[in-house]
């Protein structure tokens, strides 16, 4: 359970390393890593004032933030406001106001819990897609239509389910298993990632705190297709309304996928160079245990529609345009879709 504490400076130390989240009050709140620097009780923090590679990070005087670090074997946050800053290029630091209460929130770092998110995986330069399926603080289990071997070291990037980002994990592979649609493995994270095991700890304790009633499966898109580009036109439009997006340049890749983990519904090009749509869907009606899922095809024009589709868009139709009607179709199928309510 959560615990809220006064004696904020019992648990602050010099050269801390913490996460410090700007403009909560509006979704696209960023979130820059800084180090605690000092602190005066009762009046302020000083942290490191975050910057990109290019230069110091806008501030207001005011703007409310949100400051998580992991000390003691807990993960730790407060809000707070901006007080100031100093602007000369060589003065790093800012102000933040000496918060109320602190937030702590125990955690070991055995616990896990059950995900389904997409990720990349980076492995000796070359990035390919996976889904994170378990996560601890200490590791998490990924599937992949790639086979890797034990020992390697790979990076990790993946959304949690709470919106928060997580990029450049850096972990061990272990225990790897293979499998017919690739391979499952075991992630233990390295040592001296402060910044993301705050984020890790807060949502797993978060998670086995909150009733089992209350967690809700965002919907899953599937889209196979070969042109990167168009990928990731698709893939922000749908992650901009809170679905999950996997991508294969495979048609029979897809078959394994869907066997693997059926998705909400799928988004197929008619332009694939490996399976044509007609057979890609003569491929689907075999497999029985996919003849559910709504399939979606796009591409040029005059071209029949493949039998069993639920629909079809012509090459000029915007990613939005794609996802606003799709959404609409899958939510007047019945509640059981998982569409998220529009905004």
């Amino acid at each position: 359970m959560a615990e809220y504490r006064r004696d904020i400076e019992a648990f602050l130390a010099v050269d801390e390393p913490v996460l410090l989240q700007l403009k909560v009050a509006s979704q696209s709140g960023q979130r820059y890593r800084s180090v605690v620097r000092g602190w005066v009780k009762s009046q302020y923090i000083m942290l490191d004032r975050p910057r990109t590679e290019a230069h110091y990070v806008y501030m207001e005087r005011r703007d409310r933030c949100v400051v998580r670090f992991v000390t003691q074997g807990k993960a730790c946050g407060f809000e707070s406001t901006i007080l100031d800053w100093d602007e000369r290029p060589h003065i790093s630091y800012c102000l933040v106001a000496w918060p109320e209460s602190l937030e702590l929130v125990a955690f070991r770092k055995s616990q896990r819990i059950d995900l389904f998110v997409p990720c990349r995986v980076t492995l000796e330069g070359k990035e390919f897609e996976g889904e994170v399926r378990d996560l601890s603080l200490d590791g998490c289990r990924v599937s992949t239509a790639v086979v890797v071997a034990n020992n390697e070291k790979v990076e990790l990037a993946f959304t949690l389910p709470n919106g928060i980002p997580v990029e450049r994990l850096r972990a061990n592979i272990r225990n790897t298993h293979v499998t017919d649609a690739g391979s499952v493995f075991g992630c233990e994270f390295l040592g001296n990632q402060e910044y993301v095991q705050s984020d890790l700890a807060f949502y797993v304790a978060a998670t086995l705190e909150r009733p089992t009633a209350d967690h809700k499966v965002a919907p899953r898109l599937l889209i196979v297709e070969q042109n990167q580009e168009r990928v990731a036109q698709l893939r922000k439009a749908f992650t901009d309304k809170g679905w999950h997006v996997f991508n294969t340049p495979s048609s029979i890749e897809a078959l394994l996928r869907l066997r693997m983990m059926p998705p909400t519904a799928v988004l197929v090009s008619q332009e694939q160079s490996d399976v044509a749509g007609v057979q890609f869907m003569d491929l689907l009606k075999a497999a029985r245990w996919v003849e559910t899922i709504p399939v979606y095809f796009y591409g040029p024009g005059g071209k029949p529609l493949p039998g069993g589709a639920m629909g079809h868009f012509s090459s000029d139709a915007s990613a939005q345009e794609m996802r606003d009607e799709m959404e609409a179709a899958l939510a007047a199928s019945g509640p059981s879709a998982g569409i998220p309510p529009a905004r």
